[in-house]
């Protein structure tokens, strides 16, 4: 029988259902002015937090809290990906400009930074950001396809074969490198495949 929960969520009564009423009822703790704008703007409300304690493998105790620096960075990499939800373009890349500041070798901030820039067209610097997200995370399925698929538009199709078999290898679950890679084989020159 379907219970209502506090955000008017309804629930089967499965332990799921039962666990995001749980959530509801824990005391809210007061978060950064960048996350509560996070929050409005995507309208998820506060009950969504930035950082979640996790446990190491094999252990009881729970991680220790990201240092100051790190909240700072995360907290803009949050914003902006909220921004860019929003349509927000100019202010996303912004913030993901300033995380890059804070911690110049966040992977995935150079990664959204990029698919953005190619977005609004500045393909060059995209295809910088996405090489640094590369370098940075070379075991990125995403950033593996996003290299290849600039190089592709670029004409380089020797570096597109590569990125997309690597895209391919990392994550064979995910089918868009795959496709990519079958029409680079069937439209480009013999001494390609």
């Amino acid at each position: 029988m379907p219970v209502a929960c506090g955000d008017g969520v309804r629930s089967t009564g499965r332990r799921s259902g039962a666990v995001e009423c749980a959530r509801d009822l824990r005391p809210r703790r007061r978060r950064s002015s960048s996350t509560a704008a996070a929050c409005a703007i995507t309208r998820t409300g506060p009950r969504r937090s930035v950082f979640w304690t996790t446990r190491r493998p094999g252990s009881t105790r729970p991680r220790s809290r990201p240092s100051r620096r790190a909240a700072s960075a995360a907290a803009h990499y949050n914003l902006g990906t909220a921004l860019a939800a929003a349509g927000r373009l100019d202010e996303s890349i912004a913030r993901f400009r300033r995380a890059l500041r804070i911690t110049p070798d966040y992977a995935s901030a150079h990664n959204n930074l990029g698919n953005l820039l190619v977005r609004v067209g500045n393909i060059g610097e995209a295809y910088q950001s996405f090489r640094e997200a590369v370098r940075l995370a070379p075991a990125s399925a995403e950033a593996q396809y996003n290299v290849g698929s600039l190089a592709f538009a670029r004409g380089d199709l020797l570096e597109a074969l590569g990125r997309f078999q690597r895209a391919a290898r990392l994550n064979p679950e995910w089918a868009t490198p795959e496709a990519a890679l079958a029409w680079l084989l069937a439209t480009s020159a013999p001494s390609v495949r």
